[in-house]
């Protein structure tokens, strides 16, 4: 048997992702029982849980964003910051499987992904409604994000005629169509002999 650790709760699934409560199962076979685990909590209440538990906090994983490949949350991408604010709508610490401190500014800055965690980061904001946490400069961060998700597509859209023309602008002064941050990520090439 297998248990496959649902990121989705039950209550917000929508359009398929990855994998889902309702396709797990057709992952099994005869010999091989493929079952989708932990859908009837939500990120939040899922926090409230693991904080009993010493071992799972200090080795708690999330993040499939890490470019220094050490195994450990980056404390920068959507699904680190969303993990970490749970957390703190719990009333809990920063865990110690997230090193790196969380700033409301880098709460502000984040870009929430419109395909990621749209109905979680709705429900998160209503927990913190609930808990009175509103008023917190991390929630109030939060609210920030949110509405600059909502914008970006717009602003992107009026971009994307521009690309092609920025992409030759680099390669005539770069070298290279692609961005900075992007050119540090990619590895060097073997030396050719």
């Amino acid at each position: 048997t297998a248990l496959i650790p649902n990121s989705i709760h039950y209550g917000g699934v929508g359009k398929p992702w990855g994998t889902n409560p309702f396709t797990d199962p057709f992952f099994s076979s005869r010999h091989f029982q493929v079952l989708d685990d932990g859908g009837e909590l939500t990120r939040y209440h899922k926090a409230s849980v693991l904080a009993q538990w010493p071992e799972g906090m200090e080795n708690l994983r999330v993040c499939f964003e890490n470019p220094d490949l050490t195994h450990r949350n980056c404390c920068r991408c959507e699904k680190c910051i969303y993990t970490i604010v749970a957390f703190r709508a719990a009333g809990i610490p920063q865990p110690p499987a997230f090193p790196i401190p969380l700033t409301d500014r880098r709460i502000a800055r984040l870009h929430i992904d419109k395909d990621l965690f749209p109905v979680g980061w709705k429900r998160l904001t209503a927990v913190i409604h609930q808990k009175q946490l509103q008023h917190t400069s991390w929630a109030r961060a939060i609210r920030t994000a949110r509405r600059r998700s909502k914008i970006r597509p717009f602003f992107d859209h009026l971009k994307r005629p521009f690309i092609p023309l920025r992409n030759r602008l680099r390669k005539l002064f770069r070298g290279s169509p692609l961005s900075r941050k992007q050119i540090a990520m990619t590895p060097p090439s073997p030396p050719s002999p």
